[in-house]
């Protein structure tokens, strides 16, 4: 969990990339207020991985250039509600 935090949000394509190989990626789920200032600070669920959390809270805060967001609109393979679902081969072909 804590490599999965660190690659989705990580302002590094290569980092990206390194976690879907090195864990057999297809697909990347995401919810379209993933990347909103406040959203690990209030999942509970993702605090209990630490450090990697309190290290992504503060690239929230800081307001970073993350790179999946960057891809949604180019590597989404669905949309449904609050979710998208990119796919790891146009992540991958994006660096």
């Amino acid at each position: 969990m804590n490599d999965l935090i660190n690659a989705q949000y990580s302002q590094d394509i290569s980092q990206v990339v390194n976690f879907t190989d090195k864990y057999r990626v297809k697909y990347w789920l995401l919810e379209r207020n993933a990347f909103e200032p406040e959203y690990i600070s209030k999942n509970t669920w993702i605090q209990q991985y630490q450090p990697a959390a309190k290290i992504a809270d503060s690239k929230l805060l800081q307001a970073s250039d993350f790179v999946l967001p960057k891809l949604i609109k180019s590597c989404s393979v669905v949309e449904s509600g609050n979710l998208f679902l990119l796919g790891a081969e146009c992540i991958k072909k994006a660096r």
